[in-house]
């Protein structure tokens, strides 16, 4: 049966919430994401016990969650400055599941939602890194074609490891 979803944390819920925001209702997708058994995800966001800050840290690197909401619960989950408006933010992220479902449609590679959501998050975090402002429509898309670029090539690259193991 089921453990109770109400945390006993506020970060618990956070990271609870930051999941089903990731399109993950269920916790062994993002455990699977994280590289961790389901349990010990469920503990941290059951309040049992606290993530170490290195999980933190992998939550903003690799899905996009601001820390200081994580952490405080103040601002919004996706949003690095507060000044971003919430609508151009979540364009930004359609706009780049799009790109992960197009991508791996075009290589007959599956994707689930969940996979395309975190492949989202990952874009974005290299927009962010490329000094691109998500709230600017011009500058996202002047970056799309070289994240566009290296996405096809890094699952390129992981077809032809695949087939090489194979063989």
């Amino acid at each position: 049966m089921a453990r109770p979803e109400k945390p006993r944390t506020a970060l618990g819920q956070r990271l609870a919430d930051a999941r089903k925001a990731l399109g993950m209702p269920l916790r062994k997708d993002m455990a699977a994401l994280l590289g961790m058994p389901p349990d010990t995800l469920g503990t941290y966001e059951r309040g049992v016990s606290e993530p170490g800050m290195a999980l933190l840290a992998t939550y903003h690197s690799r899905f996009g969650i601001n820390l200081n909401w994580l952490l405080t619960g103040e601002g919004n989950p996706f949003h690095m400055a507060e000044a971003e408006p919430d609508d151009v933010v979540a364009d930004t992220m359609i706009r780049l599941a799009a790109m992960a479902v197009d991508m791996h449609a075009l290589l007959g590679l599956p994707l689930g939602p969940e996979k395309a959501a975190g492949i989202a998050a990952e874009l974005y975090n290299e927009l962010l890194a490329k000094g691109a402002s998500p709230s600017d429509p011009e500058e996202v898309e002047a970056h799309l074609p070289a994240l566009r670029l290296a996405l096809r090539r890094r699952l390129e690259a992981g077809l032809t490891a695949a087939l090489a193991s194979n063989a």
